[in-house]
């Protein structure tokens, strides 16, 4: 996933600890205040859910938008993911920036092409 970002031209961490909680992230967008979660089957015990939720209303709590997609949607679906992810990093990188003009992540030729193809989806 953090290769397929980084591909898109977006700069990512991985497992980075944040705060004073310690809570380790699988991918942050910081110039867009993004975690991507990457869960994988053991993330359906009931014990994970909770400190999955905990680690969430923090993160939330501290401003970053919290985006979660399972292995499997990753593995066989990860075209899709990226249709679902890019605009709202474009979105949220442009939100905290002001909307100001440095940021080009509309001219991106692969994020142009994912925003039109929901635009069709949308209108179709």
């Amino acid at each position: 996933m953090a290769r397929a970002l980084r591909k898109q031209g977006i700069v990512v961490v991985t497992n980075k600890r944040l705060g004073d909680r310690g809570f380790e992230v699988d991918i942050l967008i910081e110039a867009a205040k993004v975690v991507v979660e990457v869960d994988g089957p053991f993330h359906c015990l009931r014990e994970t859910r909770r400190r999955d939720e905990e680690k969430t209303r923090w993160l939330e709590s501290e401003g970053y938008l919290v985006l979660r997609v399972s292995t499997e949607e990753i593995r066989y679906h990860l075209k899709s993911v990226l249709q679902m992810l890019l605009p709202q990093i474009s979105k949220r990188t442009k939100a905290l920036r002001g909307n100001c003009t440095t940021a080009k992540w509309s001219h991106h030729p692969l994020l142009r092409a994912a925003l039109e193809e929901a635009r069709l989806r949308m209108t179709a």
